[in-house]
């Protein structure tokens, strides 16, 4: 025993031999919690606690006091979990304080709110769990206002004091120790602003939506006031020849309710109706009525959520995803910001005449830099196609009299918007259509998941040899940086940023259809202007949409002419059976199609659609497979 004391005594230096034979320290930065360090010269424990200890302080003294610490951080940090969890969005911050015996004073505090996108700073994280947190902890005293700068939303958290007060355990020496901390969960100061700037969205993008109610009144118990599209399907012979086998058919009424659906998928979700009564109710012909009120109510089963009620509504939006299920999500202010600039006369003109480059690729030459690829179809209907080279030597035998359903031609912006603003007559189902694309290439090295070992291997070279490796990379599309929340992030819109595929444009004129097909990967569809009309069918629909088949140019489409299917039903007879949904998207609005999901598009009039879609999930190969794709 008593050679372990003097050993002790051998390794404790005299004040005076340290303070002659150690440097001077330098300043080291402030930390929240006590450093384990044992050099107590440099450490940030004795920034706090070194006033109230002796040099010849003993060593259960000090573990006593980093004990202590420790529990008191740890019930402070417990009570605001506690009370963080039961907090209400919007909450102002609570403030905890505790002091002990031993002079140790801990405060923290914790705020609660919605994150709303920084304009200044334009950081788009859209991760649904966008929940600010501030916690402040100070060990000692002093004033302390933190800043939170989780998603630069630059929240300030100021808080109430949290006193320590107590007998010292030698000495009946009095020590205290003070602390602020509280989050608050408001913007320093901007949240007012950035709350008009909100609502100032919201109000523009209902000034350009008409007014629009979806449901078809059957779906809600009654069969009143519908209105029936002037179509080729004749009624009566969907009647005798209507037969479907879903198990929906024999109750029409929606057991839920669109605009509040529960917060994960009900059973049987989407409910699916007669795809020929859809059809009959409003054909996709149609797209004029003299007013409104004479446009068909629609068989409407999508749940839509809306971001302005808040994190809730967002979340069973999640949740709806995560289920592979289709939904729309409205009034995401990040979307709406782009359908207000897109809206402004002349913006879209100047944008994609700066920008233009799409002929990069073309072979016209009289195109000019800023005209972009465009499909051209002599009727309304526009059927996408595959060939090698446009070549008619890859075709089967039984192919061999096949034509292209629609051609390419190079037109600026604002000579499509000239051909999308004719009178009506002069866009009717048997004139020329024009379908405007601009397609936003993924770069290479951002989105190939297959190249991820050797693109990083590469990067480490180029980095060993001083070479600047972002030099090397593709830069970015400018439509990209226009739709920031579509880039190769990981957000809500992009479930698997590994799998990306860029950012595909469509602007719709008037009556334009693109054909029923599915894709082989999830999309987001947002629509930044004007009206588009969706059927939908479940990718169990596929025995009964007489697709193409794989080996056609346009294999995973319909065959059939759904604005006039009848002609067709001898040849597809399952046709009859099919079911469907179908929604109006408007501007704000974006939809969620997981893979493999069947989707026949009704353009109402002049619009802009962009879409991204980003990896594949597998729920519903199975069902595809059995169609020979």
């Amino acid at each position: 025993m008593t050679r372990m004391t003097a050993s002790r005594r051998r390794i404790r230096p005299s004040s005076s031999s340290s303070a002659s034979s150690q440097p001077q320290p330098q300043p080291q930065p402030q930390s929240s919690f006590p450093s384990s360090s044992s050099s107590t010269s440099t450490s940030t424990y004795d920034k706090y606690f070194k006033p109230s200890l002796s040099s010849t302080a003993s060593f259960i003294e000090r573990r006593t006091i980093q004990i202590s610490t420790c529990l008191l951080v740890f019930t402070v940090l417990s009570t605001l979990v506690m009370v963080f969890c039961f907090m209400p969005e919007g909450t102002d911050g609570i403030g905890i304080g505790i002091g002990n015996s031993v002079g140790v004073g801990v405060g923290a505090g914790v705020g609660k709110s919605i994150h709303v996108k920084n304009e200044k700073k334009r950081h788009l994280d859209r991760d649904l769990d966008d929940i600010a947190v501030g916690i402040d902890l100070r060990v000692g005293h002093g004033n302390n206002n933190s800043h939170n700068n989780k998603n630069n939303n630059d929240e300030q958290q100021e808080g109430e004091k949290g006193d320590g007060a107590g007998t010292g355990p030698e000495g009946n020496e009095e020590r205290n120790g003070n602390s602020n901390g509280n989050g608050n969960g408001i913007d320093d100061g901007s949240n007012n602003d950035e709350e008009a700037t909100k609502q100032e969205l919201y109000d523009f993008v209902q000034s350009i939506r008409k007014p629009f109610f979806e449901s078809h009144p059957s779906l809600l118990g009654t069969n009143t006031g519908t209105g029936k599209g002037k179509g080729n399907v004749q009624e009566e012979e969907n009647e005798n020849e209507l037969e479907h086998d879903h198990e929906n058919s024999n109750d029409n009424v929606l057991p839920y309710d669109i605009y509040n659906c529960p917060e994960h998928p009900p059973p049987n979700y989407p409910y699916e109706y007669s795809l020929l009564s859809i059809i009959n109710n409003w054909n996709p012909n149609n797209t004029s009525f003299p007013t409104l009120d004479n446009r068909p109510k629609i068989y409407a089963s999508i749940c839509r959520f809306d971001f302005k009620k808040g994190i809730a509504d967002v979340q069973k939006a999640l949740n709806y995803r995560e289920a592979e299920l289709p939904f729309i999500l409205r009034d995401d202010p990040t979307v709406l910001e782009v359908v207000k600039r897109w809206n402004t006369p002349g913006y879209l003109s100047n944008l994609l005449n700066e920008n233009g480059n799409g002929n990069k690729n073309g072979n016209s030459a009289s195109a000019s830099a800023s005209a972009y690829k465009t499909e051209y179809s002599e009727s309304n209907h526009l059927m996408f196609f595959r060939t090698s080279k446009n070549s008619k030597s890859n075709l089967r035998e039984e192919l061999k009299d096949w034509t292209p359903p629609m051609s390419e031609v190079y037109l600026t912006y604002d000579e499509w918007v000239e051909k999308a603003s004719q009178p009506l007559e002069d866009m009717a189902p048997d004139k020329p259509h024009y379908y405007f694309r601009v397609n936003a290439k993924q770069p290479h090295h951002r989105h190939n998941h297959n190249n991820n070992h050797r693109r990083d291997r590469d990067r480490d070279r180029d980095r060993d040899n001083g070479a600047d490796n972002e030099s090397n990379e593709e830069p970015l599309h400018f439509m990209f940086n226009e739709l920031p929340f579509f880039q190769a992030k990981h957000n809500f819109y992009i479930v698997d940023e590994m799998r990306t595929r860029g950012i595909n444009c469509r602007f719709g004129m008037n009556g334009n259809i693109a054909e029923a097909h599915f894709d082989g990967s999830r999309n987001f569809i947002a629509l930044f202007g004007g009206e588009r009309r969706y059927i939908l069918s479940h990718p169990k629909q596929c025995p009964n949409l007489g697709l193409y088949p794989s080996y056609h140019p346009s294999g995973r489409h319909s065959a059939l002419d759904w604005s006039d299917p009848i002609p067709a039903l001898g040849e597809y007879p399952n046709f009859k059976k099919a079911t469907a949904n179908e929604v109006v998207l408007q501007a704000g609005d974006v939809l969620y199609l997981p893979t493999y999901w069947f989707h026949f598009i009704i353009s109402l009039d002049l619009n802009w659609q962009c879409n991204a879609r980003s990896g594949i999930s597998d729920e519903y190969q199975h069902h595809i497979r059995k169609c020979g794709f």
